[in-house]
């Protein structure tokens, strides 16, 4: 690798150390990572100029790093890379003041339109087939998965159908990420790696699930969370979508469909199955009297 940093960057450097899948190392001053990127090579373009639209208006970033030929990706050893400076912060856990005060838009159209994920519909019905095939092959290799994923499909399948029929486009994007969770670093926080464009609701919905599965919560805790928020009947409805959305499960499948996982990791999860319910209640609860859909077999579960 450090050949490959002197050949595109013409930076000569001592030492490097590899962690997982990136490498680190200091010049002049500043501390680098070389993250391997696994996405969509035209969206790098607009992570870039996301990147900089946001150092620009002096938020806090990672600060992504062109080639000598102006590239923002390199390739080394069959994967390619991002270089970037990592900012100068104490990195600790976030928080979820973290996560409701991360609020960051941008007006240029073709960020807006390449980085954008909002539509879940459209994106949770192309999974949610890919996978249903995926699996009907292999389902005997992987007994938690055969027993416990029905139920999570079932679920996702819900997700779907009330976005479909309650959602329209009228809703604000914004900057947020691809995921958020309550043992998320900042430093991974402030990845734009991580950053899309979608909704607020994403990002809230992504913490509140991995709180109620990660965390030992209370049902004032989960009410004085709610209360520090303001949504209106829109919000509400994408904010009930995404809790439905069961990513903690599925993100673990897709773990354990690549090897990087073993599927007893399932075990935790299925155990707090209630969980995602609960918090589903308390939301038709709190909300009963706006214009908000309700689904009858989930205020029916005990």
């Amino acid at each position: 690798m450090k050949n490959a940093i002197i050949y595109f960057y013409n930076m000569y450097i001592n030492d490097i150390r590899k962690l997982n899948n990136n490498y680190y190392f200091s010049f002049n001053n500043d501390d680098y990572v070389i993250e391997q990127y696994n996405f969509n090579i035209k969206e790098s373009v607009f992570i870039y100029e996301l990147n900089k639209e946001m150092l620009d208006n002096k938020i806090n970033t990672y600060k992504i790093i062109l080639t000598k030929e102006n590239n923002v990706l390199f390739e080394y050893d069959g994967y390619l890379y991002f270089l970037m400076i990592i900012p100068k912060i104490r990195n600790r856990v976030i928080t979820y003041e973290d996560v409701i005060n991360f609020n960051v838009y941008t007006n240029n159209d073709k960020i807006l339109n390449v980085l954008d994920k909002s539509n879940w519909g459209y994106y949770w019905s192309e999974k949610i087939d890919y996978i249903e095939y995926q699996f009907s092959s292999i389902m005997d290799k992987h007994k938690v998965i055969k027993n416990s994923i029905n139920y999570y499909i079932g679920l996702w399948e819900n997700a779907i159908s009330y976005y479909n029929d309650n959602i329209n486009d009228s809703y604000t994007k914004q900057v947020v990420h691809k995921r958020v969770d309550t043992n998320m670093d900042l430093l991974s926080f402030l990845n734009p790696i991580n950053l899309i464009i979608d909704t607020k609701e994403r990002d809230l919905g992504e913490y509140f699930k991995s709180y109620i599965m990660n965390e030992s919560y209370t049902i004032d805790n989960l009410n004085n969370m709610l209360n520090k928020i303001s949504l209106d009947d829109t919000k509400i409805k994408r904010f009930i979508c995404r809790i439905m959305f069961p990513s903690y499960y599925f993100d673990r499948y897709d773990d354990i469909m690549i090897g990087s996982s073993d599927e007893e990791v399932l075990n935790n999860i299925i155990s707090k199955n209630k969980n995602v319910l609960v918090l589903l209640k308390i939301l038709f609860n709190k909300y009963k009297n706006s214009n908000i859909p309700q689904i009858e077999w989930i205020k029916k579960e005990d």
